[in-house]
């Protein structure tokens, strides 16, 4: 029997994985893979893990003060029985940033009597509860093979918003595995150093820490990872596989499909804040 681990710990969320569970459940089919990454960037999540495999997940939606949405709860077929779901539960709810909250809300189809264990009841006054409900929003969200065409420069409407919402917005904008590719890769980066702040330049997101670590542009068939001083950091399990006679600069491109090397893409990330905070 497998030895299981549930974590809450955000860098070791298989975001692929979930997105392979939630496009095929009745309550999210074909759900895009950006839309999966922004829904796990903005909840407060656990996983279950057999080894280096997430073989559950869970999420909660909340303002942290007085309200939390459960969503998105599963464990994989041949992992059920083994009390996963309960213990997923039970670590989301010892969260400290879910503490004191006045009401948890969930939508369950035949999942009543686990969340009954945890207090979970019927709505005491269905009548008044209100939803706004769009069954068809996945259908409609942006294709993965659309084409794409980003203008080079910072478009005048967007000048002076922060670099988060921008970077929000292009995730959003990409959609597709495109989208879905930034917004785990960006996860990495600021996961890789407390030091590491957001900039937008160029019209692209750019990772800083006392100078640029890379920046994130994306085209029609990679997600590109551009290190300005590439060549200066070690690269043992050669990430780097583009711009590769640049002087100075070296880049990552992710196709689609490409599996992400997501603790060496963090080492990387640190070796360059290290580079950059030795004044190099």
């Amino acid at each position: 029997m497998p030895r299981y681990e549930i974590s809450s710990d955000p860098a070791r969320l298989d975001v692929a994985a979930v997105h392979a569970f939630l496009s095929q459940s009745y309550w999210s089919a074909g759900i895009p893979l950006a839309t999966v990454a922004r829904a796990i960037e903005h909840s407060i999540c656990v996983g279950a893990y057999a080894g280096k495999n997430q073989v559950g997940f869970a999420r909660m939606v909340s303002d942290q003060a007085t309200f939390a949405y459960l969503a998105d709860v599963y464990v994989l077929e041949d992992h059920r029985g083994q009390g996963l779901a309960r213990r997923m539960m039970d670590k989301l709810k010892a969260l400290p940033e879910l503490q004191g909250l006045r009401r948890l809300m969930l939508a369950t189809r035949d999942a009543h009597g686990l969340y009954e264990r945890f207090g979970f009841k019927p709505l005491a006054a269905p009548e008044r509860f209100m939803e706004l409900h769009r069954p068809d929003a996945y259908a409609t969200a942006p294709r993965p093979g659309a084409t794409l065409r980003l203008p080079k420069s910072t478009p005048p409407a967007d000048v002076g918003k922060a670099p988060a919402v921008l970077i929000d917005a292009r995730i959003h904008e990409l959609g597709g595995w495109r989208g879905g590719v930034l917004a785990r890769v960006r996860t990495v980066i600021r996961d890789a150093d407390p030091g590491i702040t957001e900039e937008w330049k160029w019209n692209v997101p750019v990772w800083v820490c006392k100078g640029i670590i890379c920046t994130g542009e994306a085209y029609a068939k990679a997600v590109k990872l551009t290190f300005p001083k590439g060549t200066a950091l070690a690269d043992p399990l050669k990430l780097f596989n583009s711009s590769l006679t640049g002087n100075q600069r070296r880049a990552i491109d992710i196709a689609e499909g490409a599996t992400i090397d997501e603790a060496a893409l963090r080492d990387l990330v640190r070796a360059a804040v290290r580079l950059n905070n030795a004044g190099a």
